[in-house]
């Protein structure tokens, strides 16, 4: 069984790290409100900014924590976001193959719901230029601050890369509450995690997490 109260006393600890994602959890419960009426930007906007990040932030701040271990951003060489970003297209055109499959086999609903889908496709460079930031830019430096930051730290720390990640990647899946693809969601998680140890670095995941979710947007546009 793991102990959840092992840790680094200079890194958050397993359950604070839970607690602040079960926070995180239940902020999305009033943005789920603004989706549903039709204002998903809103919903959008708040639940990165004020559900995600704000909560995160302040437990960074009123914590003390080591900054440096949770957030590693060390210059980058040219070549390796060229090199994280293909690799990332690559993993993304796979997802949808895989999303497809579960379509099919599971007979799991379409993983974009047609009113939302057509909100998130891009029809022209104005577009382009607020929704990449809004659906692209904005999650991936929110949700790898959370979880590659906060939560991969604090679990590698206190139990080792392997169950550290796995950990990781089961609340990431978890927080975007769609059990039918959750073990897309996973895998995707155990990626960028994979990133963060290899690259020590939070701007390896971030960067493949923003083209992700860019390249989600084209091809869903492309359709």
């Amino acid at each position: 069984m793991v102990n959840l109260l092992r840790s680094d006393p200079a890194l958050p600890s397993p359950l604070a790290v839970i607690a602040l994602w079960f926070a995180t959890m239940l902020l999305q419960i009033p943005v789920g409100f603004f989706m549903q009426r039709g204002n998903f930007w809103s919903g959008i906007f708040l639940g990165q900014i004020v559900a995600v990040a704000t909560p995160t932030l302040l437990f960074l701040h009123y914590g003390r924590y080591r900054r440096d271990a949770i957030i590693p951003l060390p210059a980058l060489h040219p070549m390796t976001i060229v090199t994280i970003a293909l690799g990332t297209m690559v993993i993304t055109m796979m997802s949808e193959s895989a999303a497809h499959l579960t379509q099919r086999w599971l007979h799991a609903a379409p993983l974009f719901e047609d009113e939302f889908l057509e909100t998130i496709r891009v029809h022209s460079f104005a577009e382009a230029l607020y929704k990449i930031p809004l659906l692209a830019l904005i999650p991936a430096c929110v949700e790898e601050l959370l979880f590659r930051g906060v939560c991969q730290t604090s679990f590698v720390a206190a139990y080792g890369v392997r169950w550290g990640l796995v950990l990781t990647s089961a609340l990431f899946a978890l927080s975007h509450a769609n059990l039918w693809y959750a073990h897309l969601y996973f895998a995707l998680g155990v990626y960028l995690g994979v990133l963060r140890q290899r690259g020590r670095s939070l701007w390896w995941p971030v960067i493949a997490h923003s083209v992700n979710n860019a390249w989600t947007l084209y091809l869903k546009s492309a359709l």
